[in-house]
């Protein structure tokens, strides 16, 4: 499907860069599969747009959707308890990262944010994961799935259940060698103090942010990880995760939206023109278990959905009692379920520019 749309070009350049990319990382060999080892697991390829830093789809000069990235995965729905070591990684929670924001409007601090290259790809397998060389217009790839041969991966790779595990452990590994302390709180968030000066670091896989009133501990950051990884960007934090984050020279105040990611909630809803509402919940509304049958979203559509919503959450605290109702009902969602996240739909689309304001008025760290 994808090879055969008006973009056909674009996507095939993504995954010939992605195939790339594998090979100059020695993520995989090409062998025959030993007899005695764990099943292969199916491997595919998955295709997305890239957005800007405002979170905006980015169109080329021919009028065409531009920014293609393709990335390969394996199918860890497929791996079986018992055959990975474990899927637990830690990541700063939707608190921490707030209050980290709120202490970076105290005079001197700034927002940093940096992206990691591959960094699933950086961490190694300590023990043999098979996977099905799927169907590609890579000549190598195609000659090696003819002759009945498949892939070994030698480091880990997005999709499988243990990819996480072993990134966290190699990245915090080198956050300890540089001196940062995680915080008891939340396992995700690491902290660097020289005196005064302090780095907070909530970590989220790939997308590094961090919190300082001394830029040199963020370099001094940036230079040691950089001895075993490259990074796409590093500089004042714009857009992380979804969020756009604005932040004032002269007050220190900061500012959280999801635009971008409000409108990919609406189109995802078919929803991007619907009539705007002034609250997350109709008033009274009490969502009760059962009711008739939902047809409008299917059970993935309305879960995919309510889980947006809930990312949605870090700019949006005020929709959180509309949104836990919704995730109470996502086993089993029914109409009027399906209704009450059409209100909620509509209430983003009339707060779409809405977001967090964190200032510091010099008697605390205020949130509106």
């Amino acid at each position: 499907e994808a090879m055969a749309s008006e973009v056909a070009d674009k996507i095939q350049a993504a995954e010939v860069k992605e195939i790339q990319t594998l090979r100059d990382m020695q993520v995989f060999e090409l062998v025959y599969f030993p007899a005695g080892s764990n099943a292969p697991l199916h491997a595919h390829f998955v295709y997305a747009q890239k957005k800007d830093d405002h979170g905006e789809t980015i169109i080329d000069d021919d009028g065409r959707v531009g920014g293609w990235k393709a990335r390969f995965v394996g199918n860890g729905n497929e791996q079986k308890e018992g055959t990975y070591e474990s899927s637990y990684a830690a990541t700063a929670s939707f608190e921490s990262f707030r209050l980290i924001c709120g202490e970076a409007t105290k005079p001197g601090f700034e927002l940093m944010s940096a992206d990691v290259k591959g960094a699933y790809l950086l961490a190694g397998l300590p023990y043999d994961v098979h996977l099905q060389i799927p169907i590609t217009t890579d000549p190598e790839l195609e000659a090696a799935r003819l002759s009945g041969k498949v892939m070994l991966l030698k480091k880990c790779l997005y999709g499988l259940v243990e990819s996480g595990y072993f990134w966290s452990k190699k990245f915090r590994g080198h956050l300890v060698e540089l001196g940062f302390k995680c915080i008891d709180a939340d396992r995700g968030v690491y902290c660097l103090r020289r005196g005064v000066h302090v780095l907070y670091v909530p970590t989220h896989v790939d997308d590094l942010f961090g919190a300082t009133n001394h830029r040199p501990l963020w370099d001094f950051m940036i230079d040691g990880l950089g001895k075993h990884m490259q990074f796409s960007k590093n500089g004042p934090a714009e857009y992380h995760l979804g969020m756009l984050i604005k932040q004032l020279k002269d007050s220190g105040d900061i500012f959280i939206l999801m635009p971008g990611f409000g409108r990919d909630m609406l189109v995802r809803a078919g929803m991007e023109d619907c009539s705007p509402s002034q609250t997350p919940m109709l008033e009274g509304t009490s969502l009760e278990t059962g009711g008739e049958e939902m047809v409008s979203f299917t059970m993935q559509e309305y879960q995919e959905l309510v889980g947006m919503l809930q990312w949605y959450l870090n700019a949006h605290p005020d929709m959180l009692v509309a949104v836990r109702n919704l995730g109470r009902h996502s086993h089993d969602p029914r109409e009027p379920h399906a209704k009450a996240l059409k209100h909620a739909l509509r209430y983003v689309q009339a707060t779409l520019n809405w977001g967090i304001h964190f200032f510091n008025d010099g008697q605390g760290i205020k949130l509106f």
